[in-house]
């Protein structure tokens, strides 16, 4: 995620450094340093209240974490915008280690929001190939 960043940034125009890129570097560190991950120590080092932070730390927390269902958990309890940051976080874990997924909080988001992933799976598949 950080290279991505850091080559769109570099195709941006301007002459600044990497801001997205470092932020993405920076809170991963921080995170990936810590002996456990509690919400109280996230919320201390990098509150979700800005682009700046939600990305970032949604993408840490999928890197450093196995758990679709426990990043979402940690994430909610964090603050901010923590909708955003367990979205993106339990997304990636989702597709990443879908065994983690709880299935109860995937089958009423499906339910109330008439989601069909499948189809929209196999289509995309159908498009891909």
């Amino acid at each position: 995620a950080e290279r991505a960043a850091s080559h769109a940034e570099r195709k941006w125009p301007g002459s600044g450094p990497p801001i997205f890129a470092n932020a993405i570097r920076t809170v991963h560190d921080d995170l990936a340093a810590l002996p456990t991950l509690s919400a109280a120590d996230i919320a201390a080092r990098c509150f979700p209240d800005s682009p700046l932070t939600i990305v970032p730390l949604a993408l840490a927390l999928a890197t450093i974490m196995r758990s679709a269902e426990d990043a979402i958990l940690l994430a909610t309890n964090v603050g901010g915008d923590s909708d955003s940051v367990a979205s993106i976080a339990g997304g990636i874990l989702g597709a990443m280690c879908p065994p983690t997924v709880n299935q109860q909080w995937s089958d009423v988001v499906t339910r109330v929001n008439g989601h069909a992933f499948g189809a929209v799976a196999r289509e995309l598949a159908r498009i891909r190939h």
